[in-house]
């Protein structure tokens, strides 16, 4: 749709989850609990922009580089050269560079802040406990 844009831009909303997960009652310790569950969400508003096709390669290659180093095993760095040419283009294709210009976050949280610090404690020990748990 964006391409089809006289001006190349579309007003947009991305929304990025963050944690979440189920909370047990009994996890509270406290009477007269009910299941949950926990989460963390952010709303950007904005414009989203196209870019000019001539810059996909490179924001591309710095996305890539960006999160390849962020990496925790001891692998080299993947970078965008390793690809083939020929399939690098025809994936590029279908890509397009875009950049979103953010006129307004709006963020949403439910981590048991009503509850007390010592219950909220044990939730997020518990959660820790399952996470590792399915690694």
């Amino acid at each position: 749709r964006l391409r089809r844009e006289p001006t190349g831009e579309i007003n947009c909303t991305i929304i990025v989850s963050g944690p979440d997960g189920y909370v047990s009652p009994d996890w509270y310790e406290l009477d007269d609990q009910v299941p949950t569950w926990n989460y963390v969400t952010v709303h950007l508003k904005g414009r989203l922009k196209l870019l000019p096709e001539e810059d996909l390669y490179s924001v591309l290659d710095s996305l890539s580089r960006k999160f390849e180093e962020t990496l925790v095993d001891d692998k080299p760095v993947w970078s965008i050269d390793k690809m083939p040419s020929g399939k690098l283009a025809s994936m590029m294709k279908v890509l397009a560079p875009i950049q979103l210009e953010i006129e307004k976050i709006d963020s949403t949280w439910k981590l048991a802040q009503a509850k007390p610090q010592s219950s909220r404690k044990n939730v997020a020990d518990k959660m820790m406990i399952y996470r590792d748990s399915k690694q």
